[in-house]
């Protein structure tokens, strides 16, 4: 009897040790899976918040630029309205024909300080005519 008493009290202890073991492993598993998922968040948040904050930026930039570019086309349309197109075909009509007139005058007055040998051939005529002989 005394083998069968050791027998059981052997038993009896190992039931226990793998009882503990189970309890404890059972207790623990809700608390490591938490370990577990803030220990995932610690690694992967980072770098989600540095990939937000980059399209925020570029959310921001491209806001900037469609902005940029509806103004452009409020004053390219602006721009190039019926009234607007014809004071621009107005203005040039007025440039052109000023600087026609500044070649014109710029020609006359080379001509009229030039020597009389250099002048043509009827001014020449003209001033000898004129001079008393």
């Amino acid at each position: 009897m005394a083998s069968s008493s050791k027998d059981v009290e052997a038993a009896a202890a190992r039931l226990c040790t793998h009882y503990t073991d189970a309890a404890t492993t059972l207790f623990n598993e809700p608390s490591l899976g938490l370990y577990y998922v803030v220990e995932h968040v610690q690694r992967g948040v980072p770098a989600l918040v540095a990939v937000k904050q980059a399209v925020r930026a570029q959310g921001e930039q491209l806001q900037g630029a469609e902005t940029d570019a509806a103004f452009a086309l409020a004053n390219m349309e602006a721009a190039t309205s019926a009234g607007t197109l014809g004071t621009f075909d107005r203005v040039e009509k007025l440039a052109e024909a000023a600087a026609a007139r500044a070649a014109a005058s710029s020609a006359r007055a080379a001509a009229s300080s030039a020597p009389l040998s250099a002048r043509p051939k009827y001014y020449a005529q003209a001033a000898a005519v004129a001079k008393p002989g």
